[in-house]
């Protein structure tokens, strides 16, 4: 054995950091418009404070019912995905004034449960969904349906449900 094959080589900035940051817990929430996403982003930022973890947001482009119409199924899908970057650009700025990190920022496009999913299967540095839940039963949300049907089997990650009414006084003592 000479004496390189036993020297390592040095590590870079960027494996380190790859190193460091897998070993964080990553929490990851859809970002939606409503109080329930509302309380379902700051119960994961002060999770992620609390443990030296990361917010990940992921949002999510449904596809537009106008199939006929090229053109306009073009500018709408393109509007939509303004809106989504406009409103990751909000969230994110709430996640570092919360939690002094970047949050990680995901857009897919396609059915919100099953992208959702998806990410899940493809990211290995998710530790916890964290959805909010809404107050009206009736409503239980597209990720919770499919959570409830058939999502169950399929996930891997863990999930934290947090009621849609909880004030920030509840989020901290539960945190």
């Amino acid at each position: 054995m000479t004496n390189s094959d036993t020297q390592q080589t040095p590590k870079s900035l960027n494996q380190i950091m790859a190193e460091q940051n897998r070993h964080r817990r990553l929490f990851l929430v859809v970002v939606e418009e409503g109080q329930d996403a509302e309380i379902a982003l700051k119960y994961a930022c002060l999770r992620a404070k609390d443990t030296n973890g990361r917010v990940a947001l992921a949002a999510v482009i449904e596809p537009t019912d106008i199939q006929q119409w090229g053109g306009i199924e073009e500018i709408m899908r393109e509007e939509k995905r303004q809106d989504a970057e406009k409103l990751l650009l909000k969230k994110s700025k709430f996640v570092m004034e919360q939690t002094n990190r970047f949050a990680i920022c995901y857009i897919r496009e396609g059915d919100k449960a099953e992208e959702i999913f998806n990410l899940l299967e493809e990211s290995e540095d998710v530790s916890v969904l964290i959805l909010g839940a809404d107050t009206d039963p009736k409503r239980p949300g597209p990720i919770t349906s499919y959570l409830l049907s058939k999502g169950f089997g399929k996930i891997k990650t863990p999930i934290t449900i947090v009621p849609g009414n909880l004030t920030d006084e509840e989020i901290v003592r539960l945190t």
